[in-house]
């Protein structure tokens, strides 16, 4: 059964599901079509009798009509044949939620129950409560957790006041990354404490400038991360945490991302992205019991790092009850 839907705005029918694609016509606010499958952040839909491709952020459920019968026309052409010769397997990811392409409308992110505004708890839980229930309820745990450790990480917002990605630059990480196999060039640039590597981060563009903190402010992340990515754009991209629950660049595989670029183009496309990958790293490190059992630093620990336990997890810890005080209001 096809599901039915509505478009929103005025967004393009393409041929194909790109921005590079050619547009057959432009639609109106309101126009019914059928989802047929999804394409990325596309769907191939009908309208009409036509087929094509809208963005994803241009549609929503059409309440008014129930699941449509499959249509013999509506089915893909088939695949084209391989080439000759050997075909390189596909990259290893284990399955998770991202794998498993939650429908369109399980990421509508209005909650059941809406809080009084007023506070980060409830701005962050009526702005995307819907898929937070979602995807604890399908884990199993309590929602309130996954608020208090997204208003913890972000202050409950993805991107800046730029419109761009909210993001840290780790310069031990890029170390990592780059800076042991160009050591002179990294230690000209950026700079980090010996023992506590996660601190006292610094770095300049030119050897005879003088050096600026990392972690002032967006601008300046985004001023050592661009730089950074001038020399390895891949190991920058591993050196960074993003979005609204800060996941590290190099958790890209076991979230569900063949490469990093494509995890950072999906976070900087939309936040449920991030919320997503946030469920996911969770499951993967063993955090599920800590979040049914509401061990804030058991936690903070495996989400921060035990470094870090005793600055987190009281953060994590009053969020939450903040939140589980206006939910029981």
């Amino acid at each position: 059964m096809a599901l039915p839907a509505l478009t929103t705005e005025h967004p393009n029918f393409r041929d194909a599901p790109s921005l590079q694609s050619n547009v057959i016509r432009v639609l109106g606010p309101g126009e019914q079509c059928v989802l047929l499958d999804p394409h990325g952040e596309y769907f191939r839909v009908r309208v009409g009798g036509q087929v094509g491709y809208v963005h994803r952020d241009y549609l929503v459920p059409d309440p008014s009509r129930g699941p449509i019968p499959d249509d013999p026309a509506d089915a893909p052409p088939p695949p084209p044949a391989p080439p000759p010769g050997p075909v390189a397997a596909p990259p290893t990811v284990l399955p998770g939620f991202l794998a498993a392409e939650l429908p369109y409308f399980t990421a509508v992110l209005t909650p059941s129950r809406p809080l009084p505004g007023g506070s980060m708890v409830a701005e962050i839980w009526n702005q995307y409560g819907g898929l937070l229930e979602l995807l604890s309820n399908t884990l199993g745990v309590d929602p309130g957790i996954a608020v208090g450790a997204l208003a913890t990480e972000s202050g409950g917002s993805g991107f800046g006041a730029d419109g761009r990605l909210l993001i840290r630059f780790e310069n031990q990480i890029f170390y990592d990354y780059w800076g042991k196999s160009h050591d002179a060039k990294f230690r000209d640039h950026f700079a980090f404490a010996p023992v506590h590597q996660w601190t006292e981060h610094r770095w300049r563009p030119a050897s005879n400038q003088e050096w600026r903190q990392c972690h002032a402010n967006q601008s300046g992340e985004w001023d050592v991360f661009t730089f950074a990515r001038g020399l390895d754009e891949p190991a920058a991209l591993m050196s960074i945490s993003m979005g609204l629950t800060q996941v590290m660049g190099f958790n890209h595989e076991a979230i569900g991302y063949p490469t990093v670029q494509d995890m950072f183009a999906a976070f900087c496309g939309n936040a449920r992205y991030q919320i997503i990958g946030f469920f996911d790293f969770v499951r993967r490190n063993g955090g599920v019991r800590h979040l049914r059992n509401r061990d804030y630093a058991a936690f903070a620990s495996m989400y921060n790092g035990q470094a870090n336990v005793a600055v987190y997890e009281p953060r994590i810890r009053g969020f939450t009850q903040q939140f589980d005080a206006l939910l029981g209001a």
